[in-house]
């Protein structure tokens, strides 16, 4: 690389003496001259010239002199040094050149052999100046970046997002935000573990950039949130378009380098038209509406209004509760028998969570199995139910040994059957009420199978090698694709209630439920049909060979103390 050097003098014998005493070097470009006649074009040429690495200036100039040169040199760039070279070498002279910052003197006329010196220590002292200068400035790059950027993603983060906007308000312009909640993130991480999750998350970061104009801020503000500033837009159609646009991206699968899942978001958008002063505002507000968006299920888009505040107070305050709920084991379960058809012997229970909120009384659980699936307090609440649940079997056994042996059902999210210590809980759990694993029954859903078929296949294959069942829940209201029940060792299809609650008056639906029927019977499964209420529907069940059944004709979900009442009265008969 050519080192530059300015030289800086009135008189033109300095610039003929060095282009002689240095053509060698300059032929081979390993040093390059300018020449400037005083202060004030060295200046100029310093201030507009970047590869300048080395000034050589005289003192008694005119115009501007060498020391006032010297003085101005440290401000333009600091790495920059200078030597003086002047016949005005008194000690007076030398050391006021030094103490404005000369980094050597030499005194004409010039000894060419200590210039040659001179010259190689000031370049090298100057290439060593600008390496820690470079390594400074990459050190606070990547200060700033750390402070601004995910290290994930790329993506800008909160602080640079709130920044932004907060540039967007003082020039008054109409923007919108779109705050982005990714589905699923956590059942992906926790299946298929974290390395998969945050490939999941960098792949949407690089889809919700492709959703959206060049220069728009795409950013990343907690684990699985995004938010996304649309700056200069009239009303909130171009919002909503973005929010489809991104609707339509994420349902794309994702190929993760082996497996192949799908996610969803939920979105909540607000607009400059709140008319706040603070970013913060717009960001609290997007969140609102996003969570309104959550409430309404999944894959939904919600504009923010004013009402939703107080909803997400509730909602907020409801989660508080419902945490406070399962620290405290303040829930309890009730029971619903499972009969046979055949002779309305009971063969087992499922466990349904109910909780008796202190002020607000019942609250259903379609209201907090999801907070609690939203939120991850599912895996202390499913954690509680599995053991409270087996716990009570293990004690319905002991107390009423000559009954066949009954088991009991238990609903399972998708977070809970894919945490890696949920077989060694289960055994534990067995173990230590002597109960053997074909007395419990685990219920999914079919989306959870479908989206996750390999870990699926795998989780459940160790369930069945240590005898556990697998009952699949509200079969055939999700997906078409059957292909899953040649290859999973499932145990029972419950058909859902809607199709019993309607079958007697469609004829669409009576023939669905047939081949459901019919359909385990081929497969050698098990099938229960929930939500009966009436003699009408047990005779066409038992009609169709249905073998058990479950719902109010036969019993509500009971406590404890009733399900020992009732299993008494078994006995009697």
């Amino acid at each position: 690389m050519t080192a530059t050097i300015l030289v800086v003098d009135d008189e033109p014998l300095l610039a003929y003496i060095i282009q002689q005493r240095f053509r060698h070097q300059i032929r081979n470009k390993a040093l390059a001259f300018d020449f400037a006649q005083n202060g004030a074009v060295a200046l100029e040429k310093i201030q507009t010239s970047d590869c300048i690495d080395m000034v050589l200036t005289d003192i008694k100039m005119p115009e501007v002199d060498g020391l006032t040169l010297l003085d101005r040199i440290a401000d333009i760039d600091p790495t920059l040094k200078a030597v003086v070279v002047s016949a005005y070498g008194d000690l007076e002279n030398i050391r006021t050149a030094m103490n404005r910052g000369a980094f050597d003197f030499l005194t004409k006329p010039i000894d060419l052999e200590d210039l040659e010196i001179t010259i190689a220590k000031t370049l090298a002292f100057v290439e060593q100046m600008r390496t820690k200068q470079r390594e400074l400035d990459a050190a606070r790059e990547q200060l700033r970046y750390l402070a601004f950027y995910d290290s994930l993603t790329g993506l800008p983060n909160q602080s640079l997002f709130l920044e932004r906007m907060r540039q967007c308000i003082e020039n008054q312009q109409q923007f919108a935000i779109l705050a982005v909640e990714i589905e699923r993130y956590r059942l992906v991480k926790s299946s298929l573990g974290r390395t998969t999750g945050e490939l999941l998350l960098a792949e949407i970061a690089r889809r919700l950039q492709g959703c959206v104009p060049p220069q728009t801020m795409v950013s990343r503000m907690e684990t699985d949130e995004f938010a996304i500033l649309l700056e200069e837009i009239s009303d909130e159609t171009m919002a909503l378009e973005t929010a489809e646009r991104i609707h339509a991206e994420l349902s794309a699968p994702f190929d993760l380098d082996g497996p192949v899942i799908s996610s969803t978001a939920n979105i909540g958008i607000v607009c400059s038209s709140i008319g706040s002063d603070l970013p913060e505002d717009y960001l609290q507000a997007a969140d609102t509406a996003m969570h309104s968006a959550t409430m309404q299920g999944i894959g939904a888009t919600a504009l923010f209004d004013s009402r939703m505040q107080s909803l997400a107070v509730k909602r907020l305050q409801l989660e508080a509760d419902l945490a406070k709920a399962i620290a405290h084991k303040n829930l309890h379960l009730h029971y619903q028998p499972i009969v046979s058809l055949a002779d309305d012997a009971i063969v087992g229970f499922e466990a349904l969570v109910r909780w008796q909120h202190p002020e607000r009384g019942a609250v259903s659980p379609s209201e907090f199995i999801p907070v609690a699936e939203q939120t991850g307090l599912i895996i202390p609440l499913g954690q509680w139910v599995l053991s409270e649940a087996i716990a009570r079997l293990s004690l319905w056994s002991q107390n009423f040994p000559h009954l066949p042996s009954l088991s009991i059902s238990v609903n399972v999210s998708g977070l809970q059957l894919f945490l890696p210590d949920l077989l060694s809980q289960l055994e534990a759990m067995l173990r230590s009420h002597s109960l053997d694993g074909d007395r419990l029954k685990l219920e999914i859903t079919e989306s959870i199978l479908i989206e996750n078929a390999d870990v699926a296949t795998a989780v459940i294959e160790q369930l069945r090698a240590r005898q556990i069942q697998l009952c699949i829940d509200d079969f055939g209201t999700g997906y078409s694709s059957l292909s899953y029940l040649h290859r999973l060792p499932i145990d029972t299809l419950k058909i859902d209630r809607s199709f019993v609650h309607s079958m007697l008056s469609s004829e669409r639906t009576l023939t669905l439920v047939r081949t459901i029927v019919n359909l385990a019977k081929s497969l050698g499964l098990g099938a229960i049909a929930e939500g009966v209420e009436t003699i009408e529907q047990v005779r066409e069940l038992r009609d169709l060979g249905c073998p058990h059944a479950q719902g109010y004709f036969f019993s509500e979900g009971l406590s404890p103390e009733a399900v020992e009442a009732l299993l008494a009265s078994q006995i009697d008969r």
